[in-house]
């Protein structure tokens, strides 16, 4: 099976390795990945998309002081991370794996249900993604896609908590009962520093003394602090929607264009067929 639209975005369309999938590839092999792996593919993951995740601190702030802003933000939270882009697909999985890796210590929470619930949906997602571009394979391709992450979603359910890491490196990003993403700006990491400083004392890893400069040196109230990130994720999902509408007008414009003559490596493979996704197995 050819998918024409790699080759022909590769040539024309900046950064369109990316739908590639390749890196999908932790989570479609037959085993399950290193913890590292998807440490490594979230924080590039993240910081592509503009992002930052709440600490688990903050995370027990709002759920203290604003339980229904939470639930909302968790929500709009799952919701952006559906937006099918490759970037976003390849992210909700590496969540996925680190939030099952953490339910070794801290228990299964709300968050690994959300997740893995999530991964299926965003397969679906992108499948659909893959159709609304036209093309004629879109479907087929879509469900090898579910299929290959089906599979890897249940290596990690069964394995992800016991992958293994390695002892020189920091742990991964540390996710609470709920996963918060937020537009990394300024002013959102300074109310995300006076939330986390508040719930250090709430979960008792910290007396008020020692977090008392970083709470109030972000110059805002407890109430301001809260309505920044809660903000900054709203802010986030528009921005992911944006994203999703400038790329499929990019995509549809480069797979309506005629491939130009090149020699570019990376145009090509060594078998002379036009480039294909990680998941499209050879027939």
């Amino acid at each position: 099976m050819k998918f024409n639209l790699f080759e022909r975005v590769s040539s024309r369309v900046p950064e369109s390795s990316k739908w590639l999938l390749n890196d999908l590839s932790p989570y479609l092999g037959d085993v399950c990945p290193h913890i590292e792996a998807s440490q490594k593919l979230v924080e590039d993951g993240l910081s592509e998309i503009g992002a930052f995740a709440l600490s688990v601190p903050a995370v027990a702030t709002l759920l203290l002081l604003d339980e229904s802003g939470l639930d909302a933000a968790a929500v709009a939270t799952v919701s952006l991370l559906l937006t099918p882009l490759p970037r976003c697909l390849a992210l909700i999985h590496g969540l996925n794996h680190i939030a099952v890796w953490h339910s070794l210590h801290l228990g299964n929470t709300p968050v690994v249900d959300d997740l893995s619930a999530a991964c299926a949906d965003a397969a679906c997602s992108f499948r659909n993604g893959l159709i609304s571009l036209g093309l004629d394979e879109a479907t087929e391709l879509g469900e090898e896609l579910i299929a290959g992450l089906r599979r890897g979603n249940h290596l990690i359910s069964n394995d992800g908590a016991r992958s293994t890491r390695s002892p020189g490196l920091p742990p991964p990003l540390e996710i609470g009962i709920r996963l918060v993403l937020v537009e990394d700006r300024p002013r959102a990491r300074q109310a995300a520093k006076h939330l986390d400083a508040l719930g250090q004392v709430v979960l008792e890893r910290a007396y008020p003394y020692q977090v008392q400069n970083a709470f109030y040196s972000s110059g805002l109230t407890t109430t301001e602090a809260i309505e920044e990130v809660l903000m900054g994720c709203a802010d986030l999902t528009g921005q992911m929607s944006s994203l999703w509408d400038k790329e499929l007008s990019r995509l549809c414009s480069a797979k309506a264009a005629p491939i130009p003559a090149t020699t570019d490596q990376h145009d090509r493979v060594d078998s002379g067929q036009a480039i294909r996704p990680v998941f499209a197995l050879p027939r």
